[in-house]
């Protein structure tokens, strides 16, 4: 994808984030061990070449709902919390970065946010390749 890219824009990204899904807590480091190493080779075959990579995973099955503090706050028929809701703080994992996302309004039961992990976020350099 990234020679397509290349020949279609005559430019190498700066950026490269790559979402993953199906992944459970217990996989990241073996998916960090394959995945991101073969992110690095694709990166390397194309020369002196260092974007930054955001890996994400992202996590659809859990049990976390999230709730409006105010009525006035909610949302349509259901009264759920507003699309684009994105929770940052509070009920995060306290040395990790992760973020929950409400992307779509619930339009039936209670909301169920979308868990985000970044488990992966640095520029490559030809000493870290």
């Amino acid at each position: 994808m990234l020679v397509e890219f290349k020949d279609a824009t005559k430019f190498k990204p700066d950026r490269i984030i790559f979402y993953r899904d199906g992944v459970g807590e217990g996989q990241f480091c073996e998916i960090l061990s394959k995945e991101v190493v073969a992110i690095r080779a694709a990166c390397k075959s194309l020369g002196n070449y260092q974007p930054l990579i955001t890996f994400l995973v992202v996590q659809k099955r859990h049990n976390t709902r999230l709730f409006c503090g105010k009525k006035t706050d909610t949302t349509g028929r259901c009264k759920n919390i507003p699309s684009g809701t994105v929770v940052d703080n509070i009920i995060i994992h306290p040395s990790e970065t992760d973020f929950y996302l409400c992307s779509h309004e619930g339009k039936k039961g209670t909301s169920r946010p979308t868990h985000y992990h970044v488990i992966f976020s640095k520029r490559f350099t030809t000493t870290n390749l």
